[in-house]
């Protein structure tokens, strides 16, 4: 009886604390780190055949091409993902507003339906396998913050948002990536790696 109180206080304290997060506007110095080790994350820094760019100077294009301006509404919505994946231990969590948002998305809207009980416990049960499964199924688990990981955690961490039955999870994966991916891949430096000859501009097209 306690075990099971205990979880499920636990569960109500980390929807509580995702529900928190959706709704807060994190400053620079709290989501730009998540950001900085996402980076370092996607692209393969260590691959002997890597151009010799900088985790560093990669950020810096990604901010010039997709600056986090205070007014843009996606802007806000981006950083407050990031600080929700931040915190490794939410991955499971899934309060009302996601479920909700996730049955509509299915067609299905009577939340006293059996279909309804039947596909948030479908939904929930497999990212708490998957989430199980990374944590090493102990009680300590991993570090809390997805920066505080090491690289090799942080890669099996990223991945379960790839494996979420969640569309929004997974909707962030796909999002991220090609948003450090495009930012990559137009800097300069990197254009030899992939046999990009640079644009056909001449000095009279430019002007």
């Amino acid at each position: 009886m306690l075990a099971l109180g205990l979880t499920g206080c636990a569960r109500l304290l980390d929807n509580t604390r995702l529900s928190y997060l959706a709704i807060d506007e994190p400053p620079p110095q709290s989501y730009l780190p998540v950001l900085q080790a996402l980076v370092r994350t996607v692209l393969p820094f260590d691959h002997p055949r890597f151009p010799p760019v900088s985790p560093e100077a990669i950020n810096q294009r990604l901010l010039k091409i997709f600056p986090f301006r205070p007014d843009d509404e996606e802007a806000l919505t981006l950083r407050r993902a990031l600080m929700i994946f931040n915190d490794v231990h939410l991955f499971p969590a899934a309060p009302p507003a996601l479920i909700t948002q996730e049955l509509n998305a299915l067609g299905v809207g009577d939340r006293h339906s059996p279909a309804w009980s039947e596909a948030v416990g479908t939904m929930r049960a497999a990212d708490e396998r998957i989430y199980a499964q990374f944590s090493g199924g102990t009680q300590a688990g991993p570090p809390e913050h997805f920066v505080d990981l090491t690289p090799e955690e942080r890669v099996k961490y990223y991945r379960l948002w790839s494996q979420s039955l969640f569309s929004v999870k997974r909707h962030f994966y796909r999002s991220s990536k090609t948003l450090i991916l495009v930012a990559a891949w137009s800097m300069d430096e990197m254009w030899n790696s992939i046999g990009y000859a640079g644009p056909l501009v001449t000095g009279h097209d430019k002007a």
